[in-house]
């Protein structure tokens, strides 16, 4: 488990990494660190189809990173880029040969509209941002925390993984997730509505 460890001053930015023998714990921590000495805070990670894993991490006030991690997880040994949007919540997923990263603005517990970019390699370069959802929505009150890909026998279904935060009443905060339009360089989280995912197909279906 990596995750972001900070202090009050909020100046810490490292991550942490516990391991446990189970999913549901318990969990014991490792130690932490700044990801190839540079600074983290919000994090996200994500596994290509080959099986190697990736950190993207907020190293405020360049942009967020993407580096690789080591085989056995518990370190990084190579960055793979820095894409220089002042953006957290970053996510990625590989989708017929492109690779499209997603993240939300800087504004605290506030919904934002979020973007994306899209890229042939991890090591970019990258295209410019786009709204993946119409802007004035401010991405339906979510904030991006994962990209989610479902392979099937017969179609590939990539999920939104979104944060719904409610600062005041923290403990009734909530997510939204929805399947996206996505191809030929293009990803749109179409508007939250009831939906059924087939997991041996692959194949989603709004109600």
């Amino acid at each position: 488990m990596y995750f972001h460890l900070d202090n009050a001053s909020y100046k810490f930015a490292r991550v942490g990494i516990a391991t446990s023998d189970r999913p549901e714990g318990p969990f014991g921590y490792v130690r932490s660190f700044r990801p190839l000495d540079h600074e983290s805070r919000d994090i996200g990670q994500f596994i290509d189809d080959d099986g190697t894993a990736y950190l993207v991490f907020e190293d405020r006030p360049f942009g967020f990173r993407i580096a690789r991690l080591s085989e056995d997880y518990m370190s990084l040994d190579k960055e793979m880029c820095l894409i220089k949007e002042h953006m957290e919540g970053g996510a990625i997923v590989h989708y017929n040969g492109l690779y499209y990263a997603i993240g939300s603005s800087l504004t605290g517990w506030r919904a934002n509209p979020n973007k994306y970019a899209t890229s042939s390699s991890l090591e970019g370069p990258w295209s410019a941002f786009k709204d993946i959802a119409p802007p004035e929505t401010n991405t339906y009150g979510a904030q991006s925390t994962m990209l989610l890909k479902v392979v099937g026998k017969k179609s590939t279904t990539v999920i939104y993984m979104g944060d719904i935060w409610k600062p005041k009443t923290q403990w009734e905060s909530t997510y939204l997730w929805m399947p996206v339009e996505i191809g030929d360089g293009k990803l749109w989280v179409p508007e939250p509505r009831p939906w059924t995912l087939d997991i041996s197909s692959g194949a989603y279906q709004l109600r």
